[in-house]
């Protein structure tokens, strides 16, 4: 079931993607396991992404990742704190131009994060 909803798809769609092995871009999604149960992939909220990395680069990354997150050179200033919840997740891009951007024409619309002012926490 594994190899056919990541490498066999990806070969059908003639995609560089669908292993993680040098070469291929890899999608990848982290979510905390809140009870042990591998069954439950669909019983989870955007507080319980850990990690998204999309065609190799890491798009978003919780709080508490940043102790391994500042072991390899990644430009920390490219990403954006945000609350999600009670969580903090960094963000790649600029998040408070999107926002402006977006509330210039849709000012009450509901945004499912806030965006955080501090600096960059560096372990």
């Amino acid at each position: 079931l594994t190899a056919m909803l990541t490498n066999h798809a990806a070969n059908t769609l003639e995609l560089n993607t669908g292993e993680l092995v040098p070469g291929k871009k890899a999608d990848i999604l982290v979510i905390k396991n809140k009870n042990g149960k591998a069954n439950e992939w669909f019983n989870h909220n955007p507080e319980d992404v850990c990690l998204v990395i999309q065609q190799g680069n890491i798009r978003l990354f919780d709080a508490s990742l940043l102790p391994q997150i500042n072991r390899y050179n990644i430009n920390l200033a490219l990403y954006t704190p945000v609350r999600i919840g009670n969580v903090i997740k960094y963000v790649e891009g600029n998040l408070p131009l999107l926002i402006s951007n977006i509330q210039q024409y849709y000012k009450q619309l509901p945004l499912p994060f806030s965006a955080v002012q501090e600096k960059m926490a560096v372990a």
